[in-house]
């Protein structure tokens, strides 16, 4: 269990759909945006902005299992907030959210247009989440995972079921009569969870995951802002009219290499007088760090 405090993140809160949902998040329910989002929690959102978030609101993220494979970008990040049974989905290599895992409904109260769909006081029944999410699409039977695949648009729901009726309209009468309990609810972009999990695309606009050409002994260079900074020339405020406010500044308490910046007429070797130490800026979604 990785505890979310100290975590570098940002001061700036996540973007949703409007104020609602963020208050929603810090404590009672999420609203379902069917292909976008879970409450505050969007679609295609950086990771560190979701850690960010978990860390500025409520108790409920206080303590996240963190899942992931060292060295291995091809294998998916997910965040675990058990609290609440939800799982965060995140691409390995763009770390940005593609998947919004409700694993365990009853932990946590959603609605759809303002109807609930689950949660403590809310059974996400066959009959409740067909009522709730509209017409029916037509689901489909996994005989083996003994479930049953409610798929609409966006949003998925899992339900437990064990037959061995081949027609459609039969399981479904099958399903009307046991009225079985959702056990799982899966958020995401394109018309299935069982196809391959997709991102929603980056705005023309978007400076997430921005290519940086790093030029040695001279600079650094932003592809889709077309600026540059340059080694040992430019200043801070150049750096900040280019790049804007850090995400972090870190001042390192011991400079280790102080002494290697010792002057060399120096004949009692004191090193030079400093005011402060060194320090980097954060850039957390640029994956860079000044000093």
């Amino acid at each position: 269990i990785a505890s979310l405090k100290g975590y570098p993140g940002y001061e700036t809160a996540m973007e949703s759909e409007g104020a609602k949902a963020m208050a929603d998040a810090r404590g009672e329910t999420m609203e379902v945006l069917p292909g976008k989002a879970l409450g505050p929690f969007m679609l295609g959102c950086p990771l560190s902005k979701v850690i960010s978030y978990m860390k500025h609101w409520g108790m409920q993220y206080r303590q996240v299992q963190v899942q992931f494979s060292q060295g291995d970008l091809s294998t998916d990040i997910c965040l675990v907030a058990a609290t609440i049974g939800l799982r965060l989905r995140f691409c390995g290599y763009s770390q940005r959210l593609k998947l919004i895992d409700v694993y365990d409904p009853k932990k946590i109260q959603i609605s759809y247009e303002g109807r609930l769909l689950s949660g403590p006081k809310s059974t996400p029944t066959f009959s409740l989440v067909s009522r709730v999410l509209g017409p029916t699409f037509p689901g489909k039977c996994h005989p083996k995972r003994e479930v049953y695949m409610l798929q609409y648009p966006g949003v998925c729901a899992l339900f437990p079921f064990k037959s061995t009726l081949e027609k459609h309209d039969q399981v479904v009468e099958r399903l009307e009569q046991i009225d079985p309990v959702a056990v799982r609810f899966f958020l995401h972009t394109g018309k299935s969870c069982l196809e391959r999990l997709q991102l929603p695309s980056l705005g023309a606009s978007e400076l997430y995951f921005e290519l940086v050409v790093v030029r040695i002994g001279t600079g650094i260079r932003f592809a889709k802002r077309k600026r540059s900074l340059l080694f040992r020339r430019h200043t801070l405020q150049h750096v900040l009219s280019v790049l804007g406010k850090p995400d972090q500044v870190y001042v390192k308490d011991i400079d280790s290499m102080r002494i290697h910046r010792a002057s060399s007429n120096s004949a009692d070797g004191k090193l030079p007088p400093t005011t402060r130490g060194d320090y980097f800026l954060n850039y957390f979604q640029l994956g860079v760090s000044l000093d």
